[in-house]
């Protein structure tokens, strides 16, 4: 006949499944925290220039463009190029007065309780692409040049650098392959969709 687990066996099992769950919930945490505070304090680190109302920080080490919250950072290089530094700069812009960064860090602390479940790690990817196509959509709205901003979006693919603290869309060499097929399309209904991406794992 079939064994029936005595009490201490599935007591001791409800245990090690409870430690397992608290012990990547808690390193899903700290790592989340500790990429928050790596990139308040470098925005607060340096001096800031004002872009629209955002601070830009200038780096002199060689990193993707990116934003948090209020901050968007790019590298001295970058900022130097007047051809591409309106461009990239608009990118972020969108990021930080569309608060994409609340978005990622809801998706991330959803991915931190419910880590075990797939769903909520396509979550967080699908929320990222969304907000690229917003970005996208505004910078082609003031520079009418696909071209021009697409061969600047490969530049960046292939640094092949992500930052540890801020993984960056823009050296994600499959999704900017998605973004370039996008920006052949009307994106107008990309908050749309992105509502629907955030509710749908939820229902589910």
């Amino acid at each position: 006949g079939s064994v029936v687990p005595t009490k201490d066996q599935s007591n001791y099992l409800q245990l090690a499944v409870a430690l397992l769950y608290l012990t990547v919930f808690s390193a899903l945490t700290f790592r989340l925290v500790r990429n928050i505070c790596l990139i308040v304090k470098r925005g607060n680190k340096h001096q800031s220039l004002l872009f629209h109302g955002k601070k830009v920080i200038v780096l002199k080490e060689k990193v993707v463009p990116h934003n948090f919250m209020q901050f968007i950072f790019i590298s001295e290089d970058d900022y130097g190029n007047e051809l591409h530094r309106e461009r990239l700069l608009m990118h972020e812009l969108a990021h930080a007065k569309g608060r994409h960064s609340l978005d990622l860090l809801g998706a991330e602390l959803l991915k931190i309780v419910f880590w075990f479940n797939p769903l909520y790690h396509l979550l967080g990817r699908a929320v990222r692409v969304n907000h690229e196509y917003l970005a996208d959509q505004t910078v082609l709205n003031a520079f009418s040049d696909i071209s021009a901003y697409q061969k600047l979006l490969l530049r960046f693919a292939q640094y092949g650098q992500i930052s540890s603290s801020n993984p960056s869309s823009f050296s994600n060499y499959s999704l900017t392959k998605k973004r370039f097929i996008m920006m052949k399309r009307k994106t107008h209904r990309a908050s749309t969709i992105l509502r629907l991406v955030i509710v749908m794992p939820l229902i589910a």
